[in-house]
């Protein structure tokens, strides 16, 4: 059996020196001095947070009303993956889905379907043809027997993301190689249009993902393209050679945000250029001078992180988006003039 405490164990066991105090008392500082460092270290995400150092795609694009000058219409829905969209003369409507491409009759219906072997990630109309670029090769649909011509692919690696045609020439994003390849409507192969990279805008758009390489004709023969990246848009001749350029980059509505936009661009009636950026997703309308008109649809029209795939705009000034989440060819028409 265990001896019991003599008295005074006891009482040295209830008493405690001033050296004991000292000790307790520092490291409760030291341990509110760590807390409070740990506090300061670790990485704000309210709003202030971001604002002050994030990147510009993650700041909000907030629009006002005034901004807005477009509404929204009925838009077209679809069970599969909606890839591109064109408008051809006559606003004839053609949709790239699946793997099929489908004409769109005034009243929403389908009214003609061509059935592919490649998926179209973007086609341009014509009133004789479809051009669709399939990956690393342009394929032609003639619209009245439905003869088809594959075109061989303008360059090892080439991954295609736009094409466009002009009065005499046909030109095709590459988002892979980061340049545009030139045809004859025949199929002719052209000098491509391959960017400086010896300039800061070429070193800008090499570190833009690589679905982002768009280009527009413009009624006059010319064409818009995006340099995304670069926070604008050239306008180039059928040549390839630049002619101008608007855009820069802030997070203003009036200017291009994030890190790789505008990503795809549209011409349309009254000399404007239709333009959408992503993070988040912002569509709007310049005239060509490069002056901002309107808002077509702003972040709050889309789901979080949509990534608008196409755009076009038809003969009545209404915008055609293809919405990927949805499913769908949204479509936006200009508000009436007030009285």
């Amino acid at each position: 059996m265990p001896e019991a405490p003599s008295q005074p164990d006891r009482d040295s066991a209830r008493r405690r020196s001033p050296l004991d105090l000292v000790v307790v008392v520092a490291l409760l500082a030291g341990l509110a001095v760590v807390t409070i460092l740990a506090g300061r270290s670790r990485p704000s995400t309210g709003p202030a947070a971001a604002a002050a150092g994030a990147p510009l795609d993650d700041v909000e694009r907030r629009v006002l009303p005034e901004q807005v000058g477009y509404r929204e219409g009925v838009a077209l829905h679809f069970e599969e993956k909606v890839r591109a969209v064109a408008v051809g003369p006559g606003d004839r409507l053609f949709v790239s889905v699946g793997f099929t491409v489908v004409e769109i009759g005034d009243d929403g219906s389908p009214r003609g379907r061509f059935e592919l072997t490649s998926a179209a990630g973007c086609l341009a109309a014509t009133a004789e043809r479809l051009y669709l670029g399939c990956g690393d090769h342009i394929e032609v649909i003639d619209l009245a027997d439905g003869t088809r011509t594959a075109w061989p692919s303008p360059a090892e690696g080439a991954f295609l993301t736009a094409v466009a045609v002009g009065q005499d020439v046909v030109i095709a994003g590459d988002a892979a190689l980061r340049r545009f390849h030139r045809w004859r409507r025949d199929g002719t192969s052209l000098t491509p249009v391959v960017p400086d990279t010896a300039t800061p805008i070429a070193d800008a758009t090499a570190g833009v993902p690589g679905t982002y390489y768009d280009i527009a004709a413009a009624p006059d023969g010319t064409f818009w393209a995006t340099e995304a990246g670069a926070f604008g848009l050239v306008h180039l001749d059928a040549e390839g050679r630049r002619l101008g350029r608007f855009g820069k980059g802030s997070p203003a509505v009036e200017d291009f945000g994030g890190c790789c936009n505008p990503t795809h661009v549209a011409s349309a009636p009254g000399n404007l250029l239709v333009t959408v950026e992503k993070k988040p997703d912002l569509v709007k309308a310049y005239r060509d001078d490069g002056q901002f008109v309107s808002v077509v649809a702003g972040p709050k029209a889309f789901q979080p992180k949509t990534f608008i795939a196409d755009v076009a705009a038809d003969s009545r000034g209404r915008i055609l988006l293809v919405d990927p989440k949805a499913k769908s060819v949204r479509v936006f028409e200009p508000k009436p003039a007030e009285p």
